[in-house]
């Protein structure tokens, strides 16, 4: 009897150990698993100095009057080089406000009407710029003052042609100082007397570059 009494009563216990094991297990709380988290990269910021080189194409169409045989136009075309450096303004909402200035040089010149050589090399601006930063490329809209050197050689002469400018481009920013750049501009220039001809130029261009801002 004593050994049948000890078997009962150890069963019970086990029964017990069991049924509280598993009361304990259905009673601990689901503790939630939190999302992963994913690093934004912040976008970079446009405030400051900057300087760049830039490179590209400008198509010219001159005007001609005075020259004895009417009046004449031509299209004058080329490659061109440049530096520019300016600054901005971060506005609220990522607008974007800015100074600029450059200065280029084309090649543009060619035979044209009896005179050897005719066309515009030298040039400059300083235009406002205002755009709107997405991500890490700011969309801009530019416009301002410019002028360029105007040149006929045999017979020779030159004067500087002063007019406005206006354009559209777009900077991308590769790093956290360095960014590169599209743009195209149109650039109307005053007439000029030219060796007793009037001439006026206008101008497109287009502009690739790359920038370091500080």
């Amino acid at each position: 009897m004593k050994n049948i009494f000890c078997a009962i009563a150890a069963m019970i216990a086990i029964t017990t150990t069991a049924q509280a094991s598993d009361l304990v297990e259905h009673n601990v709380p689901d503790v939630p698993v939190p999302p992963p988290t994913i690093e934004q990269t912040p976008a970079p910021s446009w405030t400051g100095s900057y300087i760049g080189f830039h490179g590209g194409a400008g198509r010219a169409e001159g005007e001609f009057d005075g020259c004895g045989c009417g009046a004449l136009s031509g299209i004058f075309s080329g490659r061109r080089i440049g530096a520019f450096a300016g600054y901005n303004w971060e506005l609220s909402d990522h607008y974007v406000a800015g100074i600029e200035g450059d200065v280029d040089y084309d090649w543009n010149g060619k035979s044209f009407a009896g005179a050897e050589r005719v066309g515009t090399d030298l040039s400059g601006s300083a235009r406002v710029r205002l755009g709107r930063a997405v991500g890490n490329v700011l969309l801009y809209v530019a416009g301002g003052w410019t002028a360029t050197n105007a040149y006929v050689v045999s017979p020779d002469a030159k004067e500087t042609a002063s007019g406005w400018t206006l354009g559209a481009g777009v900077d991308w920013a590769a790093t956290e100082k360095m960014f590169v750049r599209a743009e195209y501009r149109y650039n109307n220039f005053s007439s000029v007397n030219l060796a007793s001809v009037t001439s006026k130029f206008d101008q497109d261009v287009i502009n690739v570059g790359v920038g370091i801002k500080f």
